[in-house]
């Protein structure tokens, strides 16, 4: 797996079932809210978000201690963001198709992936700790900048990498890395862990 090297970014290239040909603009809604805090941004001006079609523009999205949302896009595409977190959205409601990319920045906290069609060429989560190609439908995503990444495929396939990790994890797997040094692959992740993340992202995650 080729590792690019230019920060110590999280990237998840995501490979999932073909979708339609054609090339569209992705358009996503905030489905679901719990909590208060939670907030969009555009041109670095942060405002209230609340339920509804997610405004066209925004690059990023905080939730507050308490605070978890969940977004659908159109295209069958699902994220959730749990508490306390902060995600830089790129194009997510971009153009999709077979040569179009999705980049998201996950600069704290956690989120969950669902895309059940393959409406991009290439799709990346990044933290600033490690890289990884990831070949998954369903999988879950923290930062902590005390203990690092972490990752949980639950279907699918995840490739992970960093200047010091090269490996790959499958259904019902997990890795956490922190800084740049792997801390040690989790084949099966324990009940506490997947317990925690799954309750701090809720919704469909539960």
């Amino acid at each position: 797996m080729q590792i690019r090297t230019l920060i110590f970014a999280f990237l998840i290239t995501a490979l999932a079932p073909v979708a339609a040909q054609a090339q569209d603009s992705r358009r996503c809604l905030v489905s679901g809210l719990e909590g208060d805090g939670a907030q969009f941004e555009i041109g670095g001006h942060g405002s209230p978000l609340g339920l509804g079609s997610l405004p066209k523009g925004t690059e990023a999205i905080t939730t507050g201690a308490d605070t978890r949302l969940e977004i659908t896009c159109l295209d069958g595409l699902v994220l959730t963001v749990g508490p306390d977190t902060r995600i830089m959205l790129g194009e997510l409601q971009g153009m999709t198709g077979p040569e179009s990319s999705l980049v998201m920045e996950l600069l704290r906290g956690i989120v969950g992936v669902v895309a059940p069609y393959r409406n991009w060429d290439v799709f990346e989560i990044r933290t600033p700790v490690a890289i990884a190609s990831v070949r998954s439908t369903e999988w879950l995503v923290g930062h902590n900048a005390v203990t690092g990444t972490s990752v949980y495929v639950r279907k699918g396939r995840v490739a992970v990498g960093s200047p010091s990790t090269d490996l790959e994890l499958d259904e019902g797997e997990g890795v956490a890395l922190a800084g740049t040094r792997s801390v040690g692959t989790v084949p099966d992740w324990d009940s506490r862990r997947l317990v925690a993340a799954q309750n701090a992202l809720g919704f469909g995650w539960k």
